[in-house]
């Protein structure tokens, strides 16, 4: 009985993946590599489904227990909303992990009153989070699940998320949806590993054929690119030999004058001065080529050695209770150290008005045993931009950036909204600190936060949509 029960089941989704593998064809004709790549990313086996809906079941019920404001929205109810008449400009935000310059566009589009936004979303740790900026937020529980909805969608414009390797959002966007697509432009490949090596180090080849096709398919295929964590100058590269490429802008999470807190001359605390970071955190285990920005057990040492309070807060990804045990040598460091700080997660939305309360943020790395080809001193050499610095403006911070970071750095001497020094100073950070004018400092975070306003550039993003959403004259 049961086996035929599965059967049938199996039999009623079959129309549906007979239509994701036809709109695949398109992908084929254009790259038969990364065709291959993206069929094995969706997961047409029907027992692999079930387990994953099956776990997303298992983890709703979790957090719908610690969650008391309300149902979760149906699949079948988010479909109705987006495809609703009375919707007319609806954008659909198609993620994985939801990015910081998705919510600020959202934020921005539903004060505009004339946008209604929707997110579709793979972790549900933060859906009740996302909830609070968009109308409405589905957690789809694999690449299939998302093919079928997409395939049902009628949206006025679907923004879909760009990264390399796991996020083939674009292409499943052009291809399954129903609507003109933009595209975000994210964690370039090439920028920052520059060999196919580097992909076999981590585990093989398919996902570089992956990379090298997504990293030109939305200036190719897509109607709008955003580019989020990078400066322009990394379109000139990325549209070589394109004849004509998709119309791009610099998108990033810029401070909103409605969150951004006023720079003030600050009092400093008895017990001296707290510097905060609050981002990607990885423990030691890791790679350091792959990962050694991220790992701060250095940096720790060095600030807290010199009397100096270190603050750190992980990012929200996962639940804080996960994020403690995946981190628990911070944890422990913590416990030892009286100028070591670590914290849960700070929900987006109230990052600025948490990290306001501390006197620097800190974008601060230690390369020391990175080879200069290696992922993440590549990253950061080579016009990679940190979205932190926005957070930091908006919480009306000086950020103290390592020289390094250069699109970074380039941003806060421009500003004078923070100091930038080399890593070799870091031993002698407290003598700098004590040498600054906060006073000057302040002015230039407040000349950022006006001048890299959301309300400004927010929007070229909306003459984007509109331009991608109007009718075809031709």
């Amino acid at each position: 009985m049961n086996i035929r029960i599965l059967s049938a089941i199996k039999t009623r989704l079959s129309p549906t993946e007979e239509i994701i593998k036809h709109r695949l064809d398109s992908i084929q004709k254009l790259d038969p590599d990364a065709y291959s790549t993206l069929v094995n990313k969706i997961e047409f086996q029907f027992i692999v489904r079930q387990k994953l809906r099956l776990r997303r079941l298992v983890r709703k019920y979790v957090l719908r227990r610690l969650d008391t404001r309300g149902p979760i929205l149906s699949r079948r109810n988010f479909i109705r909303f987006v495809n609703s008449a009375d919707n007319e400009k609806v954008i659909l935000f198609v993620a994985r992990h939801t990015t910081h310059d998705f919510i600020k566009a959202s934020d921005y589009l539903r004060r505009k009153g004339n946008y209604k936004t929707a997110l579709l979303m793979f972790h549900p740790t933060l859906r009740p989070v996302m909830e609070e900026h968009f109308d409405v937020v589905w957690v789809y529980p694999s690449f299939y699940d998302l093919c079928a909805t997409l395939i049902e969608l009628r949206p006025w414009i679907i923004h879909a998320q760009g990264s390399s390797s796991f996020y083939p959002f674009p292409a499943l966007a052009k291809t399954m949806g129903n609507a003109p697509v933009v595209s975000q432009v994210m964690d370039v490949p090439s920028n920052a590993k520059p060999t196919a090596q580097h992909y076999d180090d981590r585990g093989g080849m398919p996902e570089f054929n992956l990379d090298e096709f997504m990293q030109q398919f939305p200036y190719k295929h897509t109607d709008g690119v955003t580019i989020f964590n990078y400066q322009m100058s990394i379109t000139d590269r990325l549209i070589s030999g394109i004849e004509k490429p998709a119309p791009t802008i610099e998108f990033h999470n810029y401070p909103s004058k409605n969150d951004c807190i006023s720079p003030s001359k600050r009092q400093l605390k008895n017990d001296g001065i707290h510097i905060v970071y609050a981002g990607t955190v990885e423990p030691s285990n890791l790679q350091r080529k792959h990962n050694g920005d991220l790992q701060f057990h250095s940096l720790i040492k060095k600030i807290t050695g010199q009397g100096l309070h270190l603050h750190v807060y992980p990012s929200p990804q996962f639940e804080p209770a996960g994020l403690r045990k995946y981190l628990r040598e911070y944890v422990d460091i913590a416990s030892k150290n009286p100028l070591f700080h670590y914290h849960d997660p700070i929900a987006p939305g109230k990052t600025a008005q948490e990290l306001s309360q501390y006197d620097y943020a800190s974008l601060m790395y230690t390369l020391e045993e990175i080879e200069e080809f290696d992922f993440v001193r590549m990253h950061r050499e080579s016009g990679g931009l940190s979205s932190k610095v926005f957070t930091y403006i908006e919480a009306g911070l000086p950020t103290i950036v390592t020289e390094h970071s250069t699109e970074t750095a380039r941003i806060i001497e421009k500003y004078g909204a923070g100091l930038v020094i080399k890593e070799n100073q870091l031993p002698q950070l407290s003598t700098i600190l004590a040498s600054q004018k906060y006073d000057e400092l302040a002015k230039g975070v407040a000349r950022a936060q006006e001048s890299l306003s959301l309300e400004t550039h927010a929007l070229r993003l909306r003459d984007l949509y509109e331009k991608a959403g109007a009718p075809s004259t031709v």
